[in-house]
């Protein structure tokens, strides 16, 4: 019994002096303060112990509340997003297009937009540290006004008012000049002015290029690596619309037929609106397609009766069509990396397939004339031109990984755990160190 009241004895002096008061009146006036008031007029009294406690409380607080608002699969990667640099404008469209949209496009971590009075717009990752290029910096020819234009994997393909084609970017694989290089078609000569009232349609793909005219002429260009039917596109000239894939180029003819570069890839499993059918090609006979759009390995078609369908490798989701209301059907449909946007004939927005950023998070916005998708982002334009609502990725704080892995998502939950084992590390030594010391210091001599 006297050792426990030793004991009570000596926690109240540590921490309340001789008594409860916390102070002790000696005879001179003088007053004994108890450890605990001197530990905190000490640390409080020094003001770089103050900030970095509020730091460390800051920190702790983040790396616990942050995750709950930042989800992260740890199996997830994306081979796509391989070893982005910090960017976070992958989404942000200049405030001079936003009122004045007459088309947006994108293939990779940039896009390019042009306003209705034909000024081009480029944001997002447009530097290219490996060629010391700038996407931003639009060429002198456009000063004037551009028509058309079109973004693909590294380059930037443009339509100037005054009929001239334009191109900067990358051209090391005949995206866009005129000289001859390996393994490429080169884009012909007599493209370097063209008519602007005769062009229907200008488009870029994964290191390829296109153009299609009014009357049905079209000429494709660029990496026949990647697209090996670019000189039997360019052969035709009954063409309506073209797009790419990663590894063809694709179109339907004015007649509604359609024109594939793989017959593996796109004559097989067929998904519509009305369920699933065997084959393409054998359900496309009697039937005409008007709207064709891309993924990656995907392709969509719209045909003269509303029906939508869809073809490809479907790894995303991308043959899990929307369910429309009676009497809707699409009139548009656009195709980013990997996620389908369509329009319907009531101003209804639908998007499906890969929605790991969010660029499908937009069903059921009303009055939306036109949606267009940049690599995984969305953007929904009312009939005025104004961007109404956009979606997806807008970027990385600190870059990704080589596995395309954000970065700062996976610094902020692992924060939470090395936060977590540091903390208690501390709180253990401490609580020991303590003990310790106190008993140590109380009792003296050998103990």
């Amino acid at each position: 019994m006297s050792a426990f009241k030793r004991g009570w004895g000596w926690i109240k002096r540590s921490f309340c002096g001789s008594g409860f008061s916390g102070e002790t009146p000696i005879k001179d006036g003088e007053e004994i303060e108890s450890p605990s008031k001197l530990l905190r007029k000490a640390f409080f009294g020094k003001k770089s112990a103050v900030i970095a406690l509020v730091l460390l409380i800051g920190l702790f607080a983040f790396v616990f509340i942050a995750p709950m608002f930042m989800p992260m699969d740890v199996n997830y990667t994306d081979p796509l997003q391989q070893n982005i640099a910090p960017d976070y404008s992958m989404r942000a469209v200049p405030k001079a297009l936003k009122s004045s949209v007459k088309t947006i496009d994108g293939f990779a971590d940039f896009t390019v937009g042009l306003s209705q009075d034909g000024e081009v717009f480029v944001w997002g990752n447009t530097k290219d540290r490996l060629n010391h290029t700038d996407l931003k910096k639009i060429p002198d020819a456009l000063r004037g006004g551009a028509a058309f234009v079109a973004a693909g994997k590294d380059h930037i393909l443009a339509l100037s008012s005054a009929g001239e084609v334009v191109g900067w970017g990358d051209k090391s694989c005949g995206q866009y000049g005129f000289d001859s290089v390996l393994n490429a078609v080169t884009m012909p000569e007599s493209l370097r002015f063209v008519d602007v009232e005769e062009v229907q349609q200008l488009v870029c793909g994964y290191q390829t290029s296109a153009i299609v005219f009014k009357d049905g002429r079209a000429y494709a260009w660029g990496n026949t690596n990647t697209a090996k039917n670019l000189a039997a596109m360019s052969a035709l000239n009954n063409i309506k619309k073209a797009t790419f894939t990663n590894s063809a180029c694709l179109a339907i003819t004015k007649e509604g037929e359609f024109l594939y570069g793989k017959e593996n890839v796109f004559t097989s499993a067929v998904s519509s609106l009305y369920g699933a059918q065997p084959s393409l090609n054998a359900y496309l006979v009697g039937r005409k397609a008007v709207e064709i759009a891309a993924t990656n390995k995907c392709v969509a078609l719209i045909l003269e009766n509303g029906e939508l369908i869809v073809s490809g490798v479907f790894e995303n989701g991308e043959d899990e069509l929307p369910r429309l209301q009676e009497g809707e059907y699409f009139t548009a449909i656009e195709g980013g990396t990997r996620h389908f946007v369509g329009v319907t004939n009531l101003g209804n927005t639908y998007a499906w397939g890969h929605n790991a950023y969010g660029q499908c998070d937009l069903q059921g916005a009303e009055s939306v004339a036109a949606a267009y998708a940049g690599s995984l982002q969305t953007y929904l334009v009312d009939g005025e031109g104004k961007l109404i609502k956009s979606a997806g990725l807008k970027g990385y704080l600190m870059g990704t990984d080589g596995r395309g892995r954000d970065v700062f998502t996976r610094i902020v939950h692992g924060g939470k755990m090395t936060m977590t084992i540091g903390a208690v590390a501390v709180l253990v030594s401490s609580a020991i160190a303590i003990l310790v010391g106190c008993v140590s210091g109380y009792f003296g001599g050998w103990v």
